[in-house]
């Protein structure tokens, strides 16, 4: 029996995708658990399902009658006798600890006892008696329940389907959140292994199309001291090796355009759950510079670059030492005179990390001035290698490298919505750098990053703004995608027929016995 149907879901906070949905359907006596990073919809479509979100195009179908456990507000429908004795919940007290109030909201949750029952994070402020309460609940309950819940054993014990959704897609598994944990697992290790296969793929064609291509160019031209017959010999050899080596780059390069492109893998979910959500209501570029003059004493850096930073993306820049990147970073930092909106937080590290209190432990910094859990900052802490009883020790006992990244690790949990970060790798060893590059990953907000660390672009960003004499250039991808636009270009290309066509040209002149052709 159809419990309820919902099409056509598409939903946005002002520049964020939150849902899109094709067609989503449950059953009666389903018990699903909706999973997903903080921010990434959850609660957004329990109020779909009930009737309570405007502003989606699509189409929702109850077939039964729905009952709803909010996170916020107060208790939906006057709970019966039953299920207040049931919860050992009361009425009308005057200053009810946050447990007594859960207790009442679930107390009138389960009043109807039957239908779609909709429970957002119902655990909150409940001790261990009130959760096995509430677990024989859910399993008496006649129809379909949709559980939000961070509670891991709670959804192990009650739910046998698991719906979650990332980047606004949902993907469904019918199984219990266990098996469906395991399966999450395969499928990351999975992914990761063919990503790291495609990346060392690619990068062996570039690096062999780029020996090739260098090669073929720089052929020598015939020796000056060498007789006739040595020439035609010497040129015949040339002209063989160079058509040869412009032939293989291009085969290779023919390879790159054909070699079938990996997404990235998506992050891990208990780290992305660590990090709070950028705000909702950012506009679609966080950054925007038109016609940007910047230039130091005496040498002119940027003249009238322009560029974008849009929202929720992950950018590089790149250039030659003293070219004026720090100085762009300090001018975006600028409250004052830079280009980023008030409204807009920005979080950034002094090189000195004197934000930093160095009597207070890793986990203290961390959490200073903030929302998060101890367990949110414990999870990021232990992905950058600050793991058990080290998160409690005084940051003025710990090394440059560790106090980097408890600098980091309190910069990503903090409430900002762009981070800008100027080589954040400085100090850290080849691991840590990659265990940066997978936490970076999975922060969902905005980030401009200065490095030339080419693992760490590769991993992290999705698009390069690289410094071109006094101007800036975008492209879309990571360092990999940027080196193939360049071996494609059409200055690339042109020179490597060039030198194809020279080659040949050389050969056929020296099997034609012509006078002396020299190859450049």
């Amino acid at each position: 029996m159809l419990a309820f149907k919902i099409t056509g879901i598409d939903f946005s906070y002002g520049a964020r995708k939150l849902l899109k949905i094709g067609s989503l359907s449950a059953y009666f006596d389903e018990r699903i658990g909706l999973v997903g990073p903080n921010g990434s919809g959850k609660s957004t479509l329990l109020d779909i399902i009930a009737g309570l979100a405007d502003g989606h195009p699509g189409k929702v179908e109850a077939y039964l009658p729905i009952s709803y456990f909010r996170q916020s507000g107060r208790p939906a429908m006057k709970p019966s006798g039953r299920m207040l004795s049931y919860f050992e919940a009361s009425e009308g007290l005057a200053n009810p600890s946050g447990g007594e109030e859960t207790r009442l909201k679930l107390a009138s949750a389960f009043t109807p006892g039957e239908g779609v029952l909709l429970l957002d994070e119902p655990t909150s402020d409940l001790d261990l008696d009130g959760i096995m309460l509430l677990r024989e609940a859910i399993s008496r309950w006649r129809g379909t329940v949709v559980l939000v819940t961070h509670d891991a054993a709670l959804m192990s014990e009650t739910c046998d389907r698991v719906i979650s959704i990332q980047d606004a897609s949902l993907s469904d598994f019918r199984g219990g959140y266990e098996e469906w944990t395991a399966y999450e697992r395969s499928v990351k290790e999975s992914a990761a292994r063919r990503y790291e296969e495609y990346l060392a793929e690619r990068r062996r064609l570039l690096e062999a199309s780029r020996q090739m291509m260098a090669r073929a160019h720089s052929v020598k031209e015939t020796p000056s001291r060498m007789g006739r017959s040595e020439a035609r010999l010497h040129r015949r050899s040339a002209g063989k090796i160079s058509e040869k080596l412009a032939r293989g780059a291009k085969a290779v390069i023919s390879r790159l355009e054909r070699l079938e492109r990996v997404p990235r893998p998506m992050p891990d979910r208990e780290l992305a759950m660590a990090f709070r959500r950028p705000s909702v209501d950012l506009p679609r570029f966080i950054v925007s510079v038109n016609d940007l003059n910047l230039e130091v004493p005496g040498k002119p850096l940027l003249d009238g670059a322009s560029f974008d930073l849009p929202t929720g993306t992950k950018t590089c820049l790149l250039g030659p030492n003293g070219c004026g990147k720090t100085t762009l970073v300090k001018l975006l930092v600028d409250r004052e005179r830079g280009p980023v909106g008030k409204g807009i937080k920005l979080g950034t590290m002094s090189q000195d990390l004197t934000e930093l209190d160095g009597e207070s432990s890793a986990l203290a910094n961390c959490v200073a001035g903030g929302s998060l859990s101890d367990q949110s900052a414990r999870t990021v802490l232990a992905r950058l290698g600050i793991r058990g009883d080290m998160a409690f020790t005084p940051v003025g006992m710990m090394s440059g490298g560790e106090r980097m990244k408890v600098a980091l690790a309190r910069l990503m949990l903090s409430d900002v919505d762009m981070l800008l970060l100027d080589e954040p790798t400085n100090h850290m060893d080849i691991e840590s750098a990659c265990a940066l590059s997978e936490v970076l990953s999975a922060w969902p907000g905005t980030l401009l990053m200065v490095s030339h660390d080419r693992a760490l672009i590769d991993a992290v960003s999705d698009r390069i703004l690289i410094w071109e004499g006094t101007s800036l250039r975008c492209y879309e991808g990571n360092w990999s995608d940027y080196e193939q636009s360049k071996l494609m270009s059409d200055e690339t290309v042109m020179r490597l027929a060039s030198d194809l066509a020279r080659a040949e040209e050389a050969y056929k002149a020296t099997e034609k016995g012509d006078g002396i052709t020299s190859i450049p």
